[in-house]
């Protein structure tokens, strides 16, 4: 019987194998036919998506397509080539470095595998997504990124199946059904939200249930590994797409019409002050947001993956089920509230922003200095305790909790950062949201100082749920009674939480 088991399970492998290498040939013969498509046949298509949308840049925009080729076809091949070669002597030894980098920077390789090598390896396509935004040529961005996605899809992944057929190596098509699942229903969840530029309960739904479908691994494998990563991606996701959102619906309301498409926003234009549909205070918003989350995103998936996969704070919830999905039904509130002001800044009309002051005003100069204090603090704060954990697992102390740096001036100094850094953000987005023009364009002029006030609750509902979570949930409740059970009849201990505030610092 045994013999037999594995027989059949030899024999579900070459089929798997042949199934891969079938396939892959196919893949790779409609990759071709896609860039014959596109360069040969039918370019006429992809030319139109470069012209302008409407009268007002086709000076510029003709001045472009009439530039002159700087490198012959032969040219560019050969650089091509050369290019190519060191790009792959340049894998080569940032691949044998890895095992050094991760001895010396205490970088575990999962962090480095599913989050450096990527942002590395796809440097080119967003340096140049960036560039093609900055002209004003989102269509051509979005290009770029969808056309990378085809070229791992089509070309990269079919061609590593046969090259390892000739190679003698047996590689396969073969992927978790779950997970291809999950991906085809988030790309066509997403492309269903954003096709027609409009949004209702039900989308929300959707998306809400996407998110917990994919919840659902974490919480029957019992691992919180990717729980902060997902939380990170989510704000990045949300903030970024905010802004975008308000001209994805003109377009498909000027589509339905019959009338010209709005032109899309440049980032770099609005940053300058003349962005058009786009304020910097929205841009800059965002792009603080999205710093923040990657900061802490990729820091707390590095802590987690260097501590084996486990956090502290999950010890009693990743047993439970019911718990553990509340936990992510937790983590959706928190994106949601957090983000409040910058989504209500981001879906203000370009009529009120028009209105204000062009000049930068208090309100902004305020909230902007408590984002960088509060996001510099928690920094801070954070790698110091870092280099501490290392020096212990070192040797190079034996101290049991930390008292040194920030940590001398108040027991959890990356928490007051954090919560600082987000009243910045409520502080930028309310002076808008409070000013004459913003109670005009939230339709709240109406209300008075009832108005004026639900605008501030709007902003300010952000780092208020920020304090309560870290006060009353997860942070410094879970913190605090880990310590005092621990060392809390120590008397150097109680000396320390005596004389070092919990929260606000004392310099």
């Amino acid at each position: 019987m045994g013999r037999q088991n594995s027989t059949d399970d030899h024999t579900k492998k070459d089929n798997i194998l042949i199934l891969s290498h079938g396939t892959s040939v196919i893949l790779l013969i409609l990759y071709g036919l896609y860039l014959f498509f596109q360069l040969k046949t039918h370019a006429n298509l992809f030319d139109e998506e470069s012209e302008p949308e409407s009268g007002e840049n086709g000076d510029e925009e003709g001045e472009e397509h009439g530039e002159e080729h700087i490198l012959s076809p032969w040219a560019a091949g050969i650089a091509l080539v050369i290019v190519t070669v060191l790009v792959a002597l340049c894998a080569e030894y940032l691949v044998d470095s890895i095992d050094s980098i991760v001895e010396k920077a205490h970088i575990s390789r999962t962090f480095i595998g599913l989050i450096l090598l990527p942002i590395v390896g796809n440097a080119a396509e967003h340096v140049t997504a960036v560039v093609v935004a900055s002209k004003n040529k989102m269509d051509l961005a979005i290009g770029v990124a969808i056309g990378s996605s085809m070229q791992i899809a089509l070309l990269v992944t079919p061609f590593l199946v046969i090259l390892g057929w000739i190679m003698g190596q047996p590689m396969s098509l073969q992927f978790e059904i779950f997970e291809t699942v999950v991906f085809f229903l988030a790309v066509l969840v997403t492309n269903y939200l954003i096709s027609d530029g409009k949004s209702n309960y039900l989308e929300g739904a959707m998306l809400i249930g996407m998110y917990l479908i994919i919840a659902i691994p974490s919480i029957i494998a019992q691992t919180e590994r990717f729980y902060d990563l997902s939380g990170s991606v989510t704000y990045i996701s949300c903030a970024a797409l905010s802004l975008y959102l308000p001209t994805i619906r003109a377009r498909a309301a000027a589509a339905a019409a019959g009338a010209i498409k709005p032109a899309w926003p440049s980032l770099i234009a609005a940053l300058a002050g003349n962005g058009g549909a786009l304020n910097w205070r929205q841009v800059a918003l965002s792009a603080a947001v999205s710093v923040w989350a990657t900061r802490l995103g990729t820091y707390l998936f590095s802590r987690i993956t260097s501590d084996n996969g486990t956090d502290s704070r999950f010890d009693d919830i990743r047993i439970s089920p019911p718990k553990f999905l509340a936990a992510f039904f937790a983590q959706a509130t928190w994106v949601t509230l957090c983000l409040m002001p910058v989504l209500a800044l981001s879906s203000l009309p370009a009529s009120v922003f028009a209105s204000l002051p062009a000049a930068v005003t208090l309100t902004d100069l305020f909230g902007a200095l408590l984002y960088i204090g509060g996001l510099s603090f928690e920094v801070t704060a954070d790698r110091q305790k870092d280099k501490w954990v290392h020096e212990k697992k070192t040797k190079k102390h034996s101290e049991d909790f930390l008292t040194r740096g920030l940590w001398s001036k108040s027991r959890h100094p990356n928490y007051f950062g954090e919560v600082t850094l987000w009243t910045g953000v409520a502080t930028l987005a309310g002076g808008v949201m409070v000013s004459n023009a913003g109670q005009v364009g939230m339709g709240l002029a109406a209300y008075g100082l009832a108005g004026k006030a639900a605008a501030m609750a709007m902003a300010g509902v952000s780092p208020a749920f920020v304090a309560l979570l870290l006060f009353k949930v997860s942070g410094i409740p879970l913190s605090e009674g880990k310590y005092d059970k621990r060392y809390g009849d120590r008397k150097d201990y109680q000396e320390w939480k005596k004389n070092t505030p919990m929260f606000f610092p004392k310099f």
